[in-house]
């Protein structure tokens, strides 16, 4: 791959990166200022993750069935011109919880789109043995935005000018174009595949197809711990960036505070990535569980001591939620066999995501009758069950 193509994608992820990250922390932010109510951040975090759950097939089918290079570009101009429509909202003062929290769904739907296309188009510019070298770099750069992006909002917000933070996201977010600046159209690899069994199966065939992978997955007791275990401990997960933001919200801090906080969770994460990557392989189960206790340990922290404390609370909820992504996925990579992988880890995705929708919903709900800090708290208590759970399904099997 040619310098100037591995520029261009860099470029075009890390001012994703941070334009995104800026934006998941400016936006929930704006809605609890104009409402109040710790229930707004969780509004808007379900509208993101109902955005990337939802349409998945139909995001599928468009990026299979278009140029990926040139549907990317058109998601983005129309992530950008709703980031106007945001920004134009907040300077007039028209705020409306029901209005943002659609605008702010697009956004993560348009986004959603843009990503997949993303991932579809890269193979044009790189081989497959190029492919996992690029992958750390971008998780990387994703990791270090997590840590530095809500930081430098919470600063900047410290004005309380919203419409020049989401002016920033949107120029960021169109600065990424460039990256791709003289790349050609057309279907990647240049012709479409049409080797034998790449035509679309009939109904019943997919169905069928689909159940007995089901079946088999299920079957598996360390595939089927690698499904529930992530999945439940998920549900806490869904809401927690919302609720300590509403927590720092309610303690009477401001942005720069919140900021802290959020960057403390995105170093808890990268640190136990690092620590993670010098070890060899995964092979055992007992790391999930205990991820799980630890995440569930932080997350108790946070809820109940105060400002600065629940960083160290924040950090290390952060560095257990590799048990949702990293190892796990990691590990069924090593135990699946080559058959039902992709099958395994669709299963596993698509019941993780299904539930954050009822996570945020009840911590939502118990944030309004309880407070925020003490919903953190109950949250952490129910992963350090999910945690111990885990553990003993492992010692028994």
């Amino acid at each position: 791959m040619a310098r100037a193509q591995l520029t261009g994608i860099l470029l075009a992820q890390t001012t994703t990166y941070v334009g995104l990250q800026l934006f998941m922390f400016v936006a929930p932010w704006w809605a609890l200022g104009f409402t109040e109510s710790p229930l707004a951040p969780i509004g808007i975090f379900l509208a993101i993750t109902l955005a990337n759950t939802l349409p998945g097939p139909l995001v599928g089918h468009l990026v299979d069935k278009s140029d990926p290079l040139r549907l990317l570009q058109t998601a983005r101009i129309l992530t950008v011109l709703l980031l106007a429509v945001i920004a134009l909202i907040s300077f007039v003062k028209l705020e409306s919880i029901g209005l943002v929290c659609l605008l702010v769904g697009l956004v993560g739907f348009t986004e959603f789109l843009y990503s997949t296309a993303f991932f579809s188009a890269v193979p044009r510019f790189i081989d497959r043995q190029g492919l996992l070298g690029l992958g750390s770099r971008l998780e990387t750069i994703n990791a270090v935005a997590g840590i530095l992006a809500p930081v430098v909002a919470g600063h900047l917000l410290v004005l309380g000018n919203f419409t020049v933070a989401f002016g920033a996201v949107a120029a960021l977010l169109a600065l990424g174009l460039l990256g791709f600046r003289g790349a050609s159209a057309g279907k990647i690899g240049g012709e479409e595949d049409k080797s034998p069994g790449t035509e679309s199966s009939s109904k019943t065939g997919f169905v069928q197809s689909l159940h007995l992978s089901v079946r088999q997955t299920l079957a598996d007791k360390k595939l089927l711990y690698l499904i529930a275990i992530p999945a439940l401990a998920n549900v806490a997960m869904a809401p927690l960036g919302a609720l300590v933001l509403a927590a720092v919200h309610g303690l009477g801090l401001g942005a720069r505070e919140a900021g802290w906080a959020t960057s403390a969770f995105a170093g808890g994460v990268l640190a136990a990535t690092l620590l993670l990557a010098r070890f060899s392989t995964p092979r055992h189960l007992y790391p999930v569980g205990i991820s799980v206790l630890v995440l569930g340990l932080g997350t108790v922290i946070t809820g109940a001591v105060g400002y600065p404390y629940l960083l160290v609370g924040s950090f290390l909820a952060g560095g257990g939620t590799i048990a949702l992504g990293l190892y796990a996925r990691t590990l069924m990579q090593t135990l699946a066999g080559p058959s039902t992988l992709g099958k395994s880890l669709a299963l596993q995705r698509t019941l993780r995501m299904s539930l954050r929708p009822l996570g945020l919903v009840l911590a939502g709900v118990g944030a309004e009758l309880f407070g925020s800090r003490a919903a953190i708290a109950f949250l952490g208590f129910y992963l350090l069950i999910v945690g111990s759970a885990g553990l003993w399904f492992v010692r028994k099997t």
